[in-house]
C-alpha cells in the first residue's frame, strides 16, 4: 500500500503548456466564474505552476496590497 508516482510523471506525448478550452483571463479577471466541468479540467489538466500563476493574479486582484496577512 504505497503511493504510486507514475501517475505524478506527465506522458511523453504531453504539451509542454496547457491551454484551457475556455476563457481563463475572463475567470481570472473576475467577469466570470468557473463551472464545475471546468474546474474539473483544471484540476486535471493544469500544471501546479499555472494553478499558482493564476492564483497569484486573483489574489492580486481581490487584495493589491503589497503585503499579505495570513490567519
Amino acid at each position: 500500500m504505497g503511493f504510486d508516482t507514475a501517475s505524478l510523471i506527465p506522458p511523453l506525448d504531453a504539451p509542454a503548456v496547457y491551454a484551457p478550452s475556455f476563457d481563463i483571463d475572463a475567470v481570472v479577471d473576475g467577469r466570470r466564474r468557473l463551472t464545475e466541468a471546468e474546474l474539473l479540467e483544471l484540476y486535471h489538466n493544469a500544471s501546479l505552476p499555472q494553478l499558482g500563476r493564476w492564483a497569484f493574479a486573483v489574489a492580486s486582484r481581490l487584495h493589491p496590497e503589497d503585503y499579505r496577512t495570513y490567519v
